[in-house]
Formats: structure tokens, C-alpha cells, sequence
């Protein structure tokens, strides 16, 4: 609902002037959400990039936060969490990674489920987003052809200037010793989904991988029958 709610823009202005104001920067501003934390890509050119990142910095701060909006991008999140429920196949891949991986916050799913969803109001969406946001948790990525100099600089004046923190994070992922995950003998885990419209059978071989690598949650090898 969040992602939904910052893709129409800042508070400052309508979500149309907002698409017309990039359309003309010739630029894009995509949010997405994951379990691990909030991607921002920014895609501009060298020209139009201190105004293009200024209006994502003004999208953080001052999102629009309408009511109609809101509703509507809670419909679309209802809807799509009723098509995942209907998706065996994804339902048991959900399931095999939360067992497999004892319930890692990595593996859950944080689209909710039909009734956590419905409750969801637009006051939860304003708080959540207060603890989302906190530019000491930022990390900045450029990829460019140009002198990388001018965007540190830019960055540093619009996002990290007199907050005290450094720079061009680094991202560190934290090691975990896949071994742990191992079965010493064979598990299996049963669905009870009353709304199913076919059987899905899901094995999973634990692939030897390093831990210290984001591949870890990914290394298995499936097989759907």
C-alpha cells in the first residue's frame, strides 16, 4: 500500500502534474518493497539529476497521503493477496521456505494476509512509514559513465548533510551458517487449503553454498510436480 501511495508523488502537487513533471526531466522514479527493506532506483540524465533526486527527496518526506488514494491501493493489495492465496504453487514455495529456514525474516511474506489487510488504515500507513524512513539507514548506489565525484557531492549536500552519518554506506549482509538448515532426515509438510484447485508436491534439495553470501536463502534447487 505504501509503494502504491509514493508512486503518485509528493503532497505538493496533483499524481499527473507529478508523471508530467518526469516525463519531461525524461526520467523515472520506481519505489519497490522487499523483506529486507525499501529500493529506491532513480533513472536520470546527467543534466536533469540534483532536480530529479530534490523531487524523490520530497516524495519521502512529504508523500501524498490521500484517503481515495488509499483506498484504492488497499483494493489492489486485497486483490493481490487473494490471487497469491489462490496460487498453490506459491503458496507451497511460501511454506517450504518458512520451515526450511525456521521462520527466517527473510522468508516471510510481508503482504499480509485478507484480514490483516482489511484492518490496515491510512494513520497505520503514516506511522509505519515514520520508523520506515530514517536517513541513517540509507544506503546510496551510482551507476554512471560520468565523474562520480559530482553525485557523491550531491548526495551528500541533499540526503546526508549535517546528519552526522557516513556516506555511501556500505551493505553488509550478515553471515549464516547454512549447515544449521540441514534435515537430518526427511521432512514433510502438509497444506490443509480448503480453497485449492490442484495438488502441488515441492522437494527441496539444500544446495552447499557459501554463508556469508546473499545466495544463502536462494540456494536450493526445485523441483515442481
Amino acid at each position: 500500500i505504501l509503494i502504491q501511495l509514493l508512486d503518485e508523488g509528493p503532497s505538493t502537487m496533483t499524481p499527473d502534474a507529478y508523471r508530467k513533471k518526469l516525463f519531461l526531466l525524461n526520467s523515472a522514479i520506481d519505489f519497490s518493497l522487499t523483506a529486507l527493506g525499501l529500493t529506491i532506483s532513480v533513472t536520470t540524465t546527467p543534466l536533469n539529476t540534483k532536480e530529479v533526486l530534490q523531487l524523490t527527496k520530497e516524495i519521502l518526506e512529504h508523500p501524498r497521503f490521500d484517503e481515495n488514494e488509499f483506498n484504492t491501493a488497499k483494493q489492489k493489495t486485497l486483490t493481490f493477496v487473494n490471487n497469491r492465496n489462490d496460487n498453490m504453487q506459491q503458496t507451497t514455495f511460501y511454506y517450504a521456505y518458512r520451515d526450511i529456514f525456521q521462520y527466517h525474516p527473510a522468508t516471510l511474506d510481508g503482504s499480509g494476509t485478507l484480514k490483516s489487510v482489511a484492518g490496515v488504515t491510512l494513520n497505520h500507513i503514516k506511522e509505519y512509514k515514520q520508523k520506515l524512513f530514517s536517513w541513517k539507514h540509507a544506503f546510496f548506489a551510482s551507476l554512471s559513465a560520468n565523474d562520480p565525484k559530482p553525485i557523491h557531492d550531491l548526495l551528500n549536500q541533499l540526503f546526508l548533510n549535517d546528519k552526522n552519518i557516513e556516506p555511501f554506506q556500505k551493505y553488509v549482509y550478515t553471515k549464516t551458517d547454512i549447515q544449521k538448515y540441514h534435515q537430518k532426515e526427511l521432512t514433510v509438510t502438509l497444506i490443509d487449503w480448503p480453497n485449492a484447485t490442484d495438488n502441488q508436491i515441492l522437494f527441496h534439495f539444500l544446495e552447499p553454498i557459501k554463508p556469508d553470501t546473499i545466495t544463502y536463502l536462494h540456494g536450493l534447487v526445485a523441483m515442481d510436480l
